[in-house]
């Protein structure tokens, strides 16, 4: 029979470990359909926590649409929102180092379409709609002052050409 130990708290041994719990599981979030495809975001802790837009459709094997360099979330209201778009081969979508607005059209490199902020997270892009015409879209845009007042903090609804 094995005899009971007791010891301080924190200090038995364990075979799980943070790193098993960072990387143990995804985060699912922000769905959207488009063309019977479903698209959604999910989190890699494998990669660091990068978010990524995946798709499927029925009998489908998922596939990852986001490509390496870009990790899709918005910072708006610092918690985020509607983080990405689709619009039949065209994805748009907020890109999280910059929080600049990024088009991504089919398997092509995404290419930003907001401008450069003249201070890291200084704009930001959330909610985004497609109209029927495709030429240009709407969305909330934030706006923080460099003095980073939050009351300062603009928030607008926006359409980017």
């Amino acid at each position: 029979m094995t005899q009971k130990q007791h010891k301080n708290y924190g200090s038995w041994p364990s075979k799980l470990t943070s790193e098993n719990l960072a990387t143990g599981g995804h985060k699912f979030g922000h769905l959207t359909v488009d063309n019977n495809q479903v698209y959604w975001l999910e989190s890699l802790p494998a990669e660091g926590g990068r978010v990524v837009i995946v798709s499927s459709g029925y009998g489908q094997t998922p596939k990852r649409i986001t490509p390496d360099g870009y990790s899709v979330r918005t910072r708006v209201h610092e918690y985020g929102g509607a983080d990405f778009s689709v619009n039949g081969e065209q994805i748009i979508f907020s890109n999280d180092s910059d929080q600049r607005l990024y088009l991504q059209v089919g398997s092509k490199l995404p290419i930003a379409i907001t401008p450069e902020p003249s201070f890291k997270h200084a704009v930001r892009y959330t909610d985004i709609v497609f109209p029927e015409n495709n030429d240009w879209i709407i969305c909330v845009r934030e706006r923080h002052p460099e003095n980073g007042e939050p009351l300062d903090v603009i928030n607008e609804v926006v359409r980017i050409s």
